[in-house]
């Protein structure tokens, strides 16, 4: 099971106490996982640790493997979603939705209030906040690990085939091409199409698969007979 526990500074002088405490966790901890941690979250921290000169919470962050979802949620799901915010996409990829949960922006005055009143009332709602967030990110970890390794079973349209072939490309050539045909089977849209036939003659070619790529240019010459790339491949090849 999922076990989440949040530490809380409940007054600005215990700061250096939370993070030793973080320290503990740290130091049992294998990698972290954020969500655009990599620009606020891991900073924010390293700043603090170093203001209080808290020497192992700082080395920890340092030294810990890091994955920030964010980059890769931009690249698999920003097609098909109006932004990639983690409310946006617990509802759009994990089928997610919250009820009556306190927006992230509202977040940092519902703490200031707290600390300025001690009514711990104050502070419910944000601890109910970041318990959903760190909950959707145990679920977006293995949907987006899963896409990565194996985008042929969990890809959902042809926009996320394409990111995953564009991920690939460098990493896993026939894995790339694998996307692409899988996308053209999809796609029906021009734009779309003329660009995965574009892709394929290139990888084909930086393989050594000539016969391929041809097929590949003579395929985009034909559907496309109005631009000239089809036309200009077929002539380097021959």
């Amino acid at each position: 099971g999922l076990e989440i526990a949040q530490i809380v500074v409940d007054a600005p002088e215990r700061e250096s106490e939370a993070l030793e405490l973080l320290a503990t966790y740290l130091r049992r901890a294998r990698i972290l996982v954020s969500f655009n941690g990599t620009s606020f979250d891991l900073p924010v921290l390293r700043n603090r640790a170093v203001l209080c000169r808290a020497k192992e919470a700082l080395r920890a962050l340092d030294t810990l493997p890091h994955i920030d979802l964010l980059p890769p949620c931009r690249r698999l799901f920003r097609a098909r979603l109006p932004d990639c915010r983690l409310g946006t996409i617990e509802r759009g990829i994990l089928g997610f939705r919250r009820v009556e949960d306190i927006p992230g922006a509202e977040a940092p005055l519902a703490y200031l209030r707290f600390l300025r009143s001690g009514r711990r009332e104050e502070l419910q709602e944000v601890l109910e906040h970041n318990l959903l967030d760190v909950a959707a990110l145990a679920a977006l970890l293995p949907r987006v690990a899963g896409h990565v390794a194996d985008p042929l079973h969990w890809a959902e349209d042809d926009p996320e085939l394409l990111a995953s072939a564009r991920y690939h490309h460098k990493r896993d050539v026939d894995l790339s091409i694998a996307c692409l045909e899988r996308a053209l089977e999809m796609t029906r849209r021009p734009g779309e199409r003329r660009q995965i036939l574009s892709q394929l003659g290139r990888l084909h070619r930086r393989c050594g698969r000539r016969h391929a790529a041809a097929e590949q240019w003579k395929a985009l010459r034909d559907e496309f007979p109005q631009h000239d790339e089809g036309y200009i491949e077929l002539s380097k090849h021959h």
